[in-house]
């Protein structure tokens, strides 16, 4: 471990919320470096937070109650699936790498 090293605070929900709702608003305007520059972040850490956020709203709108994360070996790869169960008994596939696209144009 290295004492010196001091990771950056935790962001709140309600400030992730903005920064989606923001780009959401105006993708062109509140670009992911405009996004970026405002708040003083990161762009990798801006990007994680619209992807993240794509991500919640995405299981809210199938009404995600349960995720399993599964793995399937693929000669020399391993592939890791999620999967979904909505609460209308539905199960929903995809792959980490679906989910993780860049979510800006």
């Amino acid at each position: 471990m290295n004492p010196s090293f001091t990771p950056p605070p935790p962001l709140s929900d309600e400030f992730r919320q903005q920064i989606y709702e923001d780009y959401m608003k105006d993708p062109i305007k509140n670009s992911v470096r405009s996004l970026s520059q405002r708040h003083h972040l990161s762009l990798k850490r801006v990007d994680a937070i619209l992807r993240l956020k794509g991500l919640e709203y995405s299981w809210y709108k199938v009404c995600a109650c349960f995720f399993s994360i599964q793995t399937q070996n693929d000669e020399s790869n391993e592939i890791f699936r999620l999967v979904l169960k909505t609460s209308r008994d539905q199960w929903l596939n995809c792959t980490f790498s679906d989910l993780f696209k860049p979510c800006y144009p």
